[in-house]
């Protein structure tokens, strides 16, 4: 079994959990991290307020990639909480030898230790499917947020049939909750290179009737979706992305990209 362990991350060295990455990945992604990061603050910047003087708070910002980016682009007043200690100490290194200050602190997403109404940006990256109780993080996230601040994520979806959070098993959003959690837990436990040695499994996922129906339950006011949010006139000319561009120009077409790509994106605007 150890030999075929290797044998999948050796062929899939991109399938581990964001948090057990290394230092030397970090370095060789950083450039492509910050072009990401840009092309979300242009798109963010048409539906929020956003400066380079904001208050923006990361949920889960394992080595601090992101945050280190956002510094690069001169955005002063950055935070972010991560659970797992090696990750923190790689942002060490990260500030060290950037000279930069990342303001990463151990913290759980269901427990945010800010001031109320003091963020402008909260943004959590294939977060909300690992934590215990998503409820009261997006209450958290609600309690923090200014009026007309954003909450920006990623996370799971039971529209298409294809997912990175567990491997060799075909269709598994389309997989009864229950059975979900009964495999992603025995994997976790048991053979846990199926879901990239990651210490906390994707128990959560999500529809966009269920966020839309959580947002409204918090108090949010709007819900924003990728297709209406990311602006993918700006990337790569690839038929991908030219694909994506039609779908986020045509509503009715929303559903479709929501079965061919996996994932989502939404911004919840207080």
């Amino acid at each position: 079994m150890i030999k075929f362990q290797h044998l999948v991350l050796r062929f899939s060295p991109r399938f581990i959990a964001t948090e057990k990455r290394s230092y030397d990945w970090c370095i060789k992604n950083l450039q492509n991290r910050r072009k990401r990061i840009e092309l979300l603050l242009f798109s963010l910047k048409s539906k929020l307020d956003i400066n380079k003087k904001s208050k923006i708070f990361e949920i889960g910002t394992a080595q601090g990639l992101s945050l280190l980016a956002l510094a690069q682009l001169g955005y002063q007043a950055i935070y972010g909480i991560e659970p797992f200690g090696p990750a923190r100490k790689i942002s060490k290194m990260l500030e060290d030898d950037f000279q930069v200050k990342l303001n990463i602190k151990n913290g759980s997403a269901e427990k945010i230790d800010l001031p109320k109404n003091s963020v402008d940006l909260v943004i959590a990256e294939a977060v909300l499917e690992h934590v215990k109780n998503d409820k009261k993080t997006f209450l958290g996230v609600y309690r923090v947020l200014k009026k007309g601040g954003g909450f920006y994520f990623t996370t799971t979806s039971t529209s298409c049939p294809s997912q990175g959070e567990i491997r060799f098993f075909p269709f598994f959003p389309w997989y009864p909750q229950n059975l979900r959690l009964i495999i992603i837990n025995w994997a976790s436990r048991k053979l846990p290179f199926l879901v990239g040695y990651g210490d906390t499994p994707a128990i959560n996922w999500y529809s966009r009737s269920k966020i839309i129906k959580i947002a409204e339950e918090i108090g949010f006011r709007k819900v924003i979706c990728r297709w209406q949010l990311l602006d993918y006139s700006q990337e790569k000319k690839t038929f991908k992305n030219f694909v994506k561009l039609i779908i986020g120009k045509y509503r009715f077409l929303n559903f479709l990209g929501d079965l061919l790509f996996p994932g989502s994106a939404y911004l919840f605007i207080k």
